[in-house]
């Protein structure tokens, strides 16, 4: 069986704060606090931390979004289905027949 990029199983630290997954063989952006490497996505997440560090720390990493959009209005609560069934009613049986 042969090894490939595929079968590599990478080790990734999550940015303190925006909470992207960062591979630690590749960043270029990271910063050593209290003894401990913190890799970061970009220069502005490092600086942000480098800034405020505690600010950071102190709370859990956001989690990324799975990337899927949601089109279109939010579900309807359930007052406001009631509310549009009982308009509808009104309405039809406002019409001449």
């Amino acid at each position: 069986m042969s090894s490939n990029s595929t079968d590599t199983v990478l080790n990734l630290e999550k940015d303190p704060v925006c909470g992207m997954n960062v591979n630690p063989a590749t960043a270029r952006h990271t910063h050593t606090h209290a003894g401990k490497n913190y890799y970061f996505c970009c220069a502005s997440c490092a600086e942000k931390f480098k800034t405020d560090s505690e600010k950071y720390l102190g709370k859990p990493a956001a989690t990324m979004s799975s990337g899927l959009v949601t089109l279109g209005s939010p579900s309807p609560t359930a007052a406001t289905v009631q509310a549009s069934t009982a308009h509808a009613k009104t309405a039809s049986s406002n019409i001449e027949h």
